[in-house]
């Protein structure tokens, strides 16, 4: 049998590989706002902030054209957790929040950061957010505990 990892490309592996690269491209092509996660990423190391993570995502959010959302979001990190709830229809978003580990949470979207301070039980309420992604930033009770950002999400 004939060892073919120690041969050069030809003609006809360059246009294997390109059908692979088109297939890919048209029917698995990479999210949106793959730079935007990727220079949020990059950009964690700088600020030092802690991650927190998605956890228990159902199925619902695996990517389709036709996403189903899920009723509560749940993030989490050793320093805090921060559950939301999203309801809209058409227009904006009202997000119902509850955070532990931390009072102040920031809600970014791609043009404003919207502030909130939760009360004596975690609670939180962003009345309107404009549809878009989103990422939350928790600011730790802890004196010199860094902040948790969340991933970003699609309102």
């Amino acid at each position: 049998m004939t060892d073919f990892t120690e041969l050069p490309l030809d003609r006809d592996d360059f246009r294997l590989l390109s059908a692979v690269a088109s297939a890919a491209t048209s029917f698995d092509p990479p999210p949106n706002d793959l730079v935007t996660r990727i220079m949020l990423a990059v950009s964690l190391d700088l600020m030092e902030a802690e991650l927190a993570t998605l956890v228990a995502a159902p199925m619902a959010m695996a990517r389709t054209e036709h996403p189903l959302a899920p009723e509560t979001i749940t993030f989490t990190s050793s320093a805090a957790s921060l559950m939301i709830a999203l309801d809209g229809d058409n227009g904006d978003v009202r997000v119902d929040g509850w955070v532990t580990g931390g009072t102040q949470v920031e809600l970014h979207t791609g043009r404003e950061v919207l502030p909130q301070t939760a009360d004596e039980t975690g609670r939180l309420v962003w009345q309107a957010v404009p549809r878009g992604p989103v990422r939350f930033l928790i600011r730790p009770l802890l004196a010199g505990a860094s902040p948790v950002i969340t991933p970003t999400i699609e309102l």
